[in-house]
C-alpha cells in the first residue's frame, strides 16, 4: 500500500492554549480523584498482596496511560 502525505490541519495559538488548559484541568481532576481514592484505600489496610496491588495500580491508570500515549 502506498502511503500518502498526512493532511495538515491548521491550528492557531488559541487552539493550542485551549488544549493545554484542558489537559491541565484533566490532570488536576485526576490527581484530586487519586488523592480521594488513596485516602479511602488507606483506611482498608490489610495484608499486602502483590497481584491485587498491581491490579489497583493498573485500574488507576487511564486508557491513554496504559496504551502509552502519555
Amino acid at each position: 500500500m502506498i502511503r500518502r502525505n498526512p493532511t495538515l490541519i491548521p491550528l492557531e495559538d488559541a487552539d493550542v492554549s485551549d488544549v493545554k488548559e484542558f489537559v491541565a484541568r484533566r490532570k488536576l481532576a485526576a490527581a484530586e480523584q487519586a488523592t480521594r481514592d488513596g485516602k479511602k484505600k488507606e483506611e482498608k489496610k490489610g495484608p499486602f498482596v502483590a497481584v491485587e496491588d498491581a491490579k489497583r495500580k493498573r485500574e488507576a491508570l487511564t486508557k491513554e496511560e496504559r496504551v502509552g500515549m502519555r
